[in-house]
């Protein structure tokens, strides 16, 4: 490669100068131009060098006054500027190609003008420009009965449709060029069509379609050697990995874009191939590995004078800074990218400039930055585009205080989105707006807001495969509906108590029904407008009282969000609304304690007890302090908890007591007080369960019948008697020996019938587990598994590396909520927290909620990592538990006492990490197992005993026999004898 790009950078040399010769012909001219595009062919990564040749062309060409020439050379220079992104200046070249073709009805320079024109307009984000251009070419294409520029202005116009979601018409036009290119054996083209179809399926949600379109691209592409299409489809096909959930997969596909980037020393391609591996490690957690990546691309962007790369470098740098939690470093790259000026592309620097402003938090300082920015761009960016700099100075009002302003700005941008259809983006306007609503004290007019808020959030069925957009789509969720709940609570005021009460939870029961249903399934597998499941159907608080709960029970509903977090303490004849504290300080509790529970506790060490102590009183008090006369006259507690409380180990948590008055606002405000390390659990069992929608659907299950939260209406298979598939890998991820796993597994088998033992890894990939987990009603997994909060569907379990090693197989928690299984209850004892990644526990959440998703009522899993020894105890006692009738929940609290109790393991280290989700009331029937020794050492002590039996019985009837034969010939002295013993024996 580096010869052949050798021998034609000196022959593009020589005729070079041979063009600047006096007595320069037009032909020596275009040969100068074509040995320019085959430089630019045959080894992209000499662009730079082609395109400084092209500039001496160009300048030659002007001086000597031939607008021929000058045509042929800016059409020249604009096309390779176009090639490798770099659209602004291939604009100025091809506008004045176009001009120059148009004034000498040179229609195939047009063709050739208006095709790399439309495309540099698109990169720049001008779609509707771009598609007049399409268009033109198109006419121009089929006057001139020219099938490859036909073919080129189907392929541009499909484009254009696609961005703009016609996605039917943009298959059409797709499919045409694909016929266009295939019938004229131009197999490079179709090659960068088939990555446009790629691209297609994949937006309406055919990702297995999508996949095998780039997987045949890259196939094809090593045929023909066709290695750019090779590095689109890969970089898609690794983009396409990532939404679905899989980073590792990702990374690995970038990787090998990169290495052909490489190959064809394109310096360009080389530099987005760095910048997606950042996201992929940014995503998997690698933030070190990502920085370190992303200073070697800023280092070839200034070394090459890439300044548009360097922006786009810059700007993914401060994302991940403000990722970190840096605002103040990702300020300053915000304001390098900005520094760049001119050369950067409007689009590039409209977000660099609303990432600038929120790193900047919300200030003064903010607002005119945005406005100085918002004035200059607003004249080069569409007007969607251009419409969201409105939409950001109305948020930063709206938090500035100033909500007069702020309003009308967000309702601008409501109805500009409304107008153009763009459903994602009446979003945020509408949340803020409602905020402003409250704050001019018009409850009506905010309630409306959010109702709409509400209808736009549940209207999109199809699950954003945007991971960001998908995170912050969730968060504005959680922000708008913890201020409906709060409205609902207190408005309208003539409304019975009891009443607001009821709206308020019926409200917030829709935001955690749907939020679960996107844990479960995961971005992009419930694309289109998909009904919300039957199953999954919200229950109101008259169902749940009147349906789901039993006499006893206490549900704890919480709902928690930085403004407004509740509690909803509900039994069969009462539902209580608590307003707990707001999200920051309840979060700051729950990590205090959390990390108290979550560290093994140094040897004799009793003066570490009384922070612990505290940390769990203060938590408690903020959690059940309102509501500690339910929790007393409840025997069982169901938590649903939300956010940062699924981190709470609610059984460590101390027990309310009762005030002295025994009165209702007493004991509501009465201390709580730890009579015992486990007081809570002493006297109730307690669970977890995704939401109260879930319970009722879990209840609703028959016991023993896969459920089906999907909507299929396949018959479930109904599980073996008796059966328990139990799994143990002896390493984590990082190759951590999990020495009591194997021991765990092998105990079940020798204790009960009907144990499946699986002690080798799956190194096919979670098939070979889905394979192996029908027909069993236990399904035990002493595997590490892979807790990830941002992405809970990409929770999983680890299962083993495949291909020496290369790549590591895991079931995500999206794929086992595909399944359907006939288990009754699932227990993950090896689960470990992932680096240190869990904050909110929604990873651990995601994963349980998966088993619930597969038809699996009950989920055992754990919080941290615990003690081996613990628990293989607490294992062995919840299944003897489980072995003598009892419950899931009780079999759990039979054993966590076990290990409370005990002295040498009474933290909460050794036993509160233990949660059970999902139905406390499953039952399990455990056979079990007869050692085969036991018959004969029961017929021997049977033998034993009768042998025994008889000799007694012989000495017995001896010894009648010899007492009667005494007293026949002596009476008199039995009577002396007698005496005689009588007054022996008193005192």
């Amino acid at each position: 490669m580096a010869q052949r790009s050798a021998a034609c950078l000196v022959a593009l040399s020589s005729l070079l100068r041979a063009a600047a010769a006096p007595h320069d012909t037009r032909t020596r001219f275009e040969a100068a131009i074509s040995a320019a595009d085959q430089t630019y062919a045959t080894t992209t990564g000499d662009t730079k060098r082609s395109i400084t040749l092209l500039d001496s062309l160009v300048a030659d060409a002007r001086s000597g006054g031939d607008s021929a020439l000058v045509l042929l050379a800016v059409s020249a220079r604009g096309r390779q500027l176009a090639g490798v992104g770099e659209a602004a200046r291939a604009e100025t070249d091809l506008r004045a190609a176009l001009r120059l073709s148009s004034a000498a009805r040179d229609t195939l320079l047009q063709c050739k003008a208006l095709r790399w024109l439309g495309l540099a307009i698109a990169t720049q984000s001008r779609i509707a420009e771009s598609a007049s251009y399409y268009t033109e070419l198109l006419r121009l294409s089929l006057a001139r009965k020219d099938r490859l520029y036909e073919g080129y202005g189907y392929f541009g116009l499909a484009y254009v449709d696609l961005c703009g979601g016609n996605t039917e018409a943009a298959r059409r036009g797709y499919e045409r060029a694909i016929a266009i290119f295939r019938e004229l054996g131009r197999t490079r083209d179709e090659l960068y069509v088939l990555v446009g179809m790629g691209r297609l399926l994949g937006e309406v949600g055919d990702l297995e379609a999508a996949r095998r379109c780039f997987l045949t691209i890259v196939e094809r592409g090593r045929q023909v050697g066709a290695l750019q299409p090779q590095v689109e489809a890969l970089n898609n096909l690794a983009l396409l990995e990532q939404t679905i959930g899989d980073p590792g997969l990702a990374l690995q596909h970038f990787r090998e874009a990169y290495g052909l980037s490489r190959a064809t020393s394109n310096t360009d391609d080389m530099i987005m191939a760095r910048i997606n591996i950042t996201s992929a490690l940014t995503q998997l957690g690698h933030f070190d590995a990502a920085v370190a990546v992303l200073d070697s691309a800023l280092q070839v962007c200034r070394d090459q004078h890439y300044v548009e790369k360097e922006a786009w470098v810059l700007d993914y740098f401060a994302d991940l800074r403000r990722q970190q939690g840096r605002p103040r470093e990702a300020e300053g790259l915000y304001r390098a990218a900005l520094a760049l000026g001119g050369a950067v592309p409007p689009p590039v620097q409209e977000t660099t400039v609303l990432g600038l402003v929120e790193s900047m938090g919300d200030s003064v300082a903010a607002l005119a930055t945005l406005r100085q920015h918002a004035a200059r761009l607003r004249p080069f960016l569409a007007s969607g585009r251009a419409d969201l700099f409105e939409c950001e100075e109305g948020i930063l009002l709206q938090r500035l205080r100033r909500h007069a302003q702020a309003l009308r700005l967000l309702l601008a941008a409501d109805r500009v989105a409304r107008r153009t259809g763009a459903i994602t983006d009446r979003l945020r306007p509408l949340v803020h707006a409602a905020e402003c609503w409250r704050a001019l004290g018009r409850p009506d007019s905010a309630l409306i807001a959010l109702r709409g808020a509400e209808q736009v959030w549940e209207t999109q069925r199809g699950l954003p495969r945007d991971p960001q957009w998908r995170e912050l789509r969730g968060t504005l969720a959680r922000q708008f509906y913890g201020s409906m709940a709060e409205l609902l609570l207190a408005y309208p005021p003539e409304l019975p108590p009891q009443a607001r009460t009821r709206r308020a939870f019926d409200a917030l029961q829709k935001f955690k029904a749907r939020s679960l249903l996107e844990r479960m399934t995961g971005p992009g597998l419930a694309a289109g407008h998909v009904p919300l499941p039957e199953q999954l159907s919200i229950r109101t608080l008259a169902q749940v009282q009147d349906a789901v709960l039993g006499d006893g029970e206490l549900l704890l509903d919480f709902f928690v969000s930085t403004d407004a977090s509740f509690l909803f303490a509900v039994t069969r004849s009462e539902c209580r609304a608590i307003r707990l504290v707001d999200g920051p300080a309840l979060e700051t509790a729950v990590a205090l304690a959390r990390d108290l529970w979550a560290t093994a506790p140094p040897e004799r060490a009793p003066a570490e007890q009384e922070p612990l102590r505290q940390a769990g009183v203060a938590l408690a008090r903020m959690l059940l302090g309102e509501v500690s006369d339910l929790v007393r006259a409840s025997r069982r507690v169901i938590v649903a908890p939300d956010g940062p409380l699924n981190l709470v180990a609610f059984g460590a948590l101390p027990a309310p007591r009762m005030g002295s008055s025994g009165s209702a606002s007493a004991t509501r405000s009465a201390a709580l007080e730890v009579a015992s390390p486990v007081s809570l659990l002493r006297d109730r069992e307690l669970w977890s369960v995704p939401s109260a929608t879930v319970l009722a659907q879990l209840r609703a299950r028959p016991m023993g019948a896969a459920g089906d939260v999907h909507g299929h209406n396949a018959p479930a298979v109904p599980p073996a008697p008796d059966r328990i598939f139990a799994c143990a890998l002896g390493a984590t991820a990082a190759g951590r020996a999990l020495p009591g796993a194997v021991g765990e597994v092998r105990w079940l088998a020798r204790r009960y019938r009907g144990v499946d033992l699986a002690l080798d890894d799956f190194s096919r990939g979670g098939q070979a587990l889905v394979e192996a987990l029908p027909g069993h009603r236990v399904v035990h997994l002493a595997t590490h598994t892979v807790v990830d909060d941002q992405r809970p569907w990409n929770s999983g379990l680890f299962l083993g590396s495949t291909r020496g090693g290369a790549v590591d197989a895991y079931l995500r928690a999206s794929e086992i909520a595909e399944l359907r299984l006939s288990a009754d209850l699932c227990v993950l004892s090896g689960c470990e927290s992932a680096g240190g990644r869990v904050l909110s526990g929604e990873g651990v959440q995601g994963l349980c909620g998966a088993f619930l998703s597969a038809g699996v009522p009950a989920v055992l899993a754990t919080l941290w990592p615990v003690d081996d020894r613990s628990t293989a105890r607490i294992v062995r006692e919840f299944y003897c538990a489980l072995g003598r009738g009892g419950s899931a929940a009780e079999a759990l609290r039979r054993a966590q006492l076990t290990v409370a109790t005990d002295p040498r393991t009474s933290h909460p280290f050794f036993w509160a990490g233990f949660v059970l989700t999902g139905d406390g009331m499953a039952h399990v029937r455990l056979a079990r197992r007869v050692p085969p020794a036991a018959p004969a050492c029961v017929a021997g002590a049977a033998l034993v005993a009768i042998v025994a039996l008889a000799r007694a019985r012989r000495r017995r009837r001896a010894r009648r026999n010899a007492r009667d034969r005494v007293l026949a010939s002596a009476p008199l002295r039995r009577a002396t004898l007698s005496d005689a013993g009588a007054t022996e024996i008193r005192p």
